[in-house]
């Protein structure tokens, strides 16, 4: 893939959220405190990084994560608005390699860096495309699954998530271990 003449070192990018209650570390399953989850703080990183180079890499191509090593060294509690931002340090041919970070109104709450390859998106649809399993057409009917050792717990935090899933026909992680799914005509199911 050529055409990475924009992509310079010294791209920034920025990205914000208001800490809500399916942000915090109870609602994924990653801990037993109402404070950001680590999880929700770095897809606000990604974010960052992602939209930074997004209209420089072309419209035929996007960019993907494949690595972040990143501390999360504070605690933000629901309701607080949390900045994330990126710097593009490093391009080597498809690889771009950010500086991310995080604040909230007080403190820097986390850093690290992050690293996302520039890939041809139908190539990359395609590809994807060709791991789904046939089996598993949709029914346009939704179920839920719980894996062992889980707890479905309090799931319906955020209501709308659950209808638009049930109404698409497609399926969501209402927490850890805990999915909607799309109900799966099996062969001889009458």
């Amino acid at each position: 893939m050529s055409g990475n003449s924009l992509l310079e070192a010294g791209i920034e990018g920025h990205a914000d959220m208001l800490v809500g209650a399916a942000h915090t570390a109870t609602f994924v399953g990653s801990g037993s405190v109402e404070v950001l989850a680590t999880a929700a703080m770095i897809v606000l990183m990604e974010k960052a990084a992602g939209s930074s180079v997004e209209s420089l890499v072309g419209s035929e191509r996007t960019t993907v994560g494949t690595r972040i090593d990143m501390r999360h060294i504070a605690a933000t509690p629901p309701g607080a608005r949390i900045d994330a931002y990126s710097r593009l340090v490093k391009v080597d041919g498809r690889l771009l390699t950010f500086d991310v970070w995080a604040e909230d109104a007080r403190e820097r709450i986390g850093e690290g860096i992050h690293e996302r390859v520039i890939i041809d998106r139908d190539r990359f649809l395609a590809k994807v495309a060709s791991k789904a399993q046939p089996e598993r057409e949709a029914t346009g009917e939704c179920s839920l699954r719980q894996r062992p050792g889980y707890n479905f717990g309090d799931v319906a935090r955020e209501p709308g998530m659950l209808a638009d899933a049930v109404e698409r026909g497609t399926g969501v992680t209402l927490a850890p271990g805990v999915e909607l799914a799309p109900a799966v005509e099996r062969p001889g199911q009458a």
